[in-house]
């Protein structure tokens, strides 16, 4: 369908649309955006074929009236304008490299190694309503994550917040997180599995993270996709207290599993969590004719991680025992009823989880030889017991 003439002036309704249509321009033809490219759309409806075609003819004259207008602003959506970036190497970060996404919902990016029709979509996070807006004041430089201490899955996309486009305040900013309080992140699965990412892949390739790419590819082509991944046993991941159950992928270079621990925080006498961790309902706000949402941070959360266990009961026994150790505890922990008995203990930190059990408390611990072990695959990851956790991306 080819544009012959702007009849009134396209205004922009929301601050940041979904860059999904581009401006029409006169004489050219409708242009949308599928698969990360600006494309011309297609009309395929079979009563077109019905109708005759008279391409042969001349442009309309400009004698010809289309001045008719219907009395109403156009609402087609467009970009206020497609950030750029040139590298995802901190190292390299140069100040052109510094964007805004702050209350943004789909921001449009694109890299210096593509043409400016090609562009990538970023979003914050997705609740049931809609996408969450980027944060106020989410303003810094996207960058690659690396740690040579860690299996090289492990590495992925972060935001650095800065208060400035100067590259020399990279280390002392603070990186994103999203709204369960851990980095907000591209991980592997999503440079993976989703082509939209397919751009970012060329430029972490560009800028020498060859390995990493080679270890993309070599993903199995199908697997669970889960929030929580871990890419080694001690990994520490976020839990909320409202969780009855806890669902896991366990990531390694051959094998993508999932696993399920039930009932971790779980009185079975109230069949509940004795302890507040409800997680809020979105939230919506009228802002400028349009409805955003956003998850107020939740409460009762905090980090774990895995241990081999060292216990005697465990290491006296055949077997593979893992136990549960909590790091931090990142938001206030307080009995839903004052007069709970504390049959199934406050959380403290650098405890390890219990459950209770005939009137006394017992550590709880999996078997990975067992047969019926609900984190078996926690088997195929490598164990990095010396390797401090960095809990400062977490809050």
């Amino acid at each position: 369908m080819r544009v012959l003439k702007i009849l009134e002036p396209v205004q922009l309704l929301v601050k940041d649309p979904p860059a999904s249509q581009p401006i029409p321009e006169p004489g050219t033809f409708l242009m949308s955006m599928r698969h990360g490219q600006i494309r011309c759309m297609e009309f395929k409806h079979p009563f077109l074929r019905s109708l005759p075609s008279l391409a042969t003819l001349p442009p309309p004259s400009s004698d010809i009236d289309l001045t008719t207008t219907t009395g109403k602003a156009s609402t087609i959506q467009i970009p206020i304008s497609i950030m750029s970036i040139s590298t995802l190497d901190p190292s390299h970060l140069q100040p052109t490299d510094f964007i805004d996404l702050s209350n943004r919902t789909q921001p449009a990016l694109r890299t210096s190694l593509n043409p400016p029709t090609v562009r990538t979509v970023l979003k914050y996070h997705k609740t049931i309503h809609s996408n969450l807006p980027f944060p106020p004041s989410t303003q810094g430089f996207l960058y690659m994550y690396t740690d040579p201490r860690l299996p090289i899955l492990a590495s992925q996309i972060r935001f650095r917040i800065t208060p400035s486009n100067d590259p020399a305040q990279f280390a002392s900013g603070t990186d994103l997180v999203d709204p369960h309080g851990e980095p907000w992140t591209l991980s592997a699965l999503d440079l993976a599995y989703y082509a939209r990412f397919e751009h970012l892949k060329q430029q972490l390739l560009h800028d020498g993270y060859t390995e990493y790419i080679d270890a993309l590819s070599k993903l199995p082509k199908r697997g669970p996709h889960l929030r929580r991944s871990l890419y080694y046993l001690e990994q520490p991941f976020v839990i909320d207290m409202s969780d009855a159950d806890c669902t896991l992928a366990f990531i390694s270079s051959t094998q993508i599993v999932s696993g399920r621990m039930y009932n971790i925080f779980v009185d079975l006498g109230l069949n509940s969590c004795p302890y507040t961790g409800l997680y809020p309902s979105s939230t919506s706000h009228l802002t400028n004719t349009h409805y955003y949402y956003y998850t107020p941070p939740p409460i009762g959360r905090l980090i774990l991680r895995f241990e081999r266990s060292t216990l005697p009961e465990h290491t006296t026994t055949t077997g593979t025992f893992v136990v549960l150790r909590i790091l931090k505890i990142l938001s206030p922990i307080q009995p839903v009823d004052h007069r709970y008995n504390n049959r199934v203990p406050v959380p403290r930190p650098g405890e390890l989880v219990v459950k209770p059990c005939f009137g006394r408390y017992r550590v709880r611990a999996y078997d990975l030889d067992g047969k019926k072990c609900v984190v078996s695959g926690l088997r195929g990851l490598p164990s990095l017991p010396c390797v401090d956790p960095d809990l400062s991306s977490f809050r």
